[in-house]
């Protein structure tokens, strides 16, 4: 077994040691003295007794109606909003290391890993941001976790990641939205997982990621109208775990892990040159972190971590940090707000089903 898949135990290992560490158990003590009603008092009391009861189903009876309109909530009626972050409803499933598009006005969370032993799922949530809430989608034909996924018109495009157990697979498949059916495409030529995919016109770009043997250079592309892989320019450094995301007709290829060392490294591919060239590193390094487009600018989200980039300017900036902090979460710009789902919060360790979406003041 290659090195970087004996880690995905030892990260296993690691959530169930976390988990007996902070489980806490908690112990329901009565009060063994009652109060005593005094036989003049019964009449007042029983009245209060009855007004009480009358409150509380009038208050038990607006909680439910308004759950029923906020459908989706985990606890509040309403988005709580914190700063320029709000809190959207939570995913069914907690994960991390999952596919994340866009299609149709709706936010598609694919597959990833969950639960104290690390589970890979098949699973696809669908998230309506009109409604504030999240349905079933069609299962992927197979589980998987740290795929790559990207999106073209109405179909999502996934390919690489881990399989059950945890083998590096080059399985690709296309799920087209509007039939909600899963085709099978050619492999990808290079099997790897935590690689980064992203879209470009017709064609799909993958970039990078763990090939079984550590960090891989490899970029292939998937053209979308005849379904076939060709061999795209190597990355100028083998990076996994990086984000990939397109801005303005450029790839940026931003952070990851190299010989073992996460990386500030930026690299931005032009599609039309084929070229790379060295973009301004990261404030500090990153990896399976969150990457996303929002009004004009790249946003990488990890822990306590938010900064954007805009090409005019050609430097990092610091932004609000999510409410919640973790890493391996996906992140998706729709109806004017970046949102980020899901991922693994560090203290514990543990996948959550936290949704948080970002928005700038106008």
């Amino acid at each position: 077994m290659s090195r970087r898949r004996s880690a995905v135990p030892d990260r296993v290992r690691n959530r169930v040691e976390r988990a007996r560490m902070t489980r806490m158990h908690r112990e329901i003590h009565a009060d063994p003295h009652a109060p005593e009603v005094r036989l003049a008092d019964e009449r007042r009391t029983r009245r209060l007794l009855l007004i009480g009861i009358v409150v509380l189903a009038v208050l038990t009876a607006t909680t439910v109606v308004t759950g029923v309109i906020r459908s989706g909530s985990s606890d509040d009626t309403s988005p709580r909003t914190r700063g320029p972050w709000r809190d959207q409803a939570v995913l069914g499933t907690p994960r991390d290391d999952f596919g994340s598009v866009v299609v149709g006005g709706r936010i598609w969370a694919i597959g990833g890993m969950t639960g104290e032993r690390g589970n890979l799922l098949d699973s696809v949530e669908v998230y309506d941001p009109r409604g504030d809430a999240w349905s079933e989608g069609p299962s992927l034909p197979e589980a998987r976790s740290s795929v790559g996924a990207a999106a073209v018109g109405g179909v999502i495009y996934t390919m690489g990641g881990l399989r059950p157990p945890t083998r590096v697979t080059g399985t690709a498949a296309a799920l087209d939205t509007g039939s909600r059916t899963w085709t099978r495409l050619p492999d990808l030529p290079t099997p790897r997982y935590e690689l980064a995919a992203v879209a470009v016109g017709d064609r799909v770009y993958a970039i990078g990621g763990d090939d079984g043997d550590g960090p891989s250079t490899a970029v292939e592309i998937l053209d979308t109208r005849t379904g076939t892989w060709s061999k795209g320019p190597d990355l100028p450094q083998a990076k996994s775990s990086l984000r990939a995301v397109a801005l303005d007709g450029r790839i940026y290829a931003v952070g990851g892990i190299t010989a073992d060392l996460e990386t500030r490294d930026v690299q931005v591919l032009d599609p039309a040159t084929g070229r790379w060239t060295k973009g301004p590193d990261l404030p500090g390094p990153l990896a399976n972190f969150g990457l996303g487009t929002y009004d004009g600018r790249v946003h990488a989200l990890h822990h306590g971590d938010h900064w954007t980039y805009r090409p005019s300017d050609d430097r990092w900036q610091e932004a609000p940090p999510m409410p919640t902090s973790r890493h391996g979460q996906g992140v998706a710009t729709v109806s004017g707000r970046l949102y980020v789902m899901g991922g693994c919060s560090p203290q514990p360790l543990r996948d959550v089903n936290v949704v948080e979406s970002y928005r700038v003041a106008t």
